[in-house]
């Protein structure tokens, strides 16, 4: 689990260093097509256009304009990518810890059977309980995992409120696309 913990932290690393480098090409290739109306500055040795004192009228030559109108596309591309990215990667690290449970889960319930009722329901009722509690609120999986193998998990868990505000936030990220809503709210 921490390896993957780590793997996913590294990969968002270098996602991000990527989109950073992908978005200094694509500000220099539009700084190096735009016109001498546009005021360029040159920042990590790169040249890239002065947003700050873009004019409100710029004049393109028609064999510039399809380059120039790619590069702005690039540009938004990158920049939805940074707003998507850490939000797709929080919602993996939610993921793996959801993949976690499960399999502790499935692990109890193997060294445990007596947990369940009856012997018939016993393979169906471990994919159901397991499957139904791994999509309660992670506050009601604590409690539910507390009451049944009769283990303390809450009380000393400072991290706690870091930790559910993060999973409610992936649940914003993946249903919503981050906009609040009244769940997230009262939680």
């Amino acid at each position: 689990f921490m390896a993957d913990i780590r793997t996913i932290s590294i990969s968002l690393e270098a996602a991000m260093a990527g989109l950073r480098e992908r978005d200094k090409v694509a500000r220099a290739d539009l700084g190096g097509r735009l016109s001498s109306d546009v005021t360029m500055v040159e920042e990590d040795g790169v040249r890239r256009v002065d947003w700050e004192r873009f004019p409100e009228k710029l004049v393109l030559s028609v064999d510039d304009a399809p380059l120039i109108f790619k590069s702005f596309r690039q540009m938004d591309a990158v920049q939805s990518a940074f707003r998507m990215i850490p939000g797709s990667f929080l919602a993996l690290l939610v993921s793996q810890f959801d993949v976690l449970v499960g399999r502790f889960l499935r692990a109890a319930f193997a060294a445990k059977p007596e947990l369940m009722k009856t012997i018939e329901k016993r393979l169906h009722f471990v994919e159901v309980e397991v499957e139904a509690l791994l999509r309660k609120s992670y506050v009601e999986q604590f409690k539910w995992m507390e009451d049944r193998f009769g283990l303390v998990l809450r009380k000393d868990f400072g991290a706690r409120p870091v930790f559910v505000e993060l999973t409610e936030r992936r649940h914003l990220w993946v249903h919503t696309d981050g906009s609040v809503n009244r769940q997230y709210l009262t939680v």
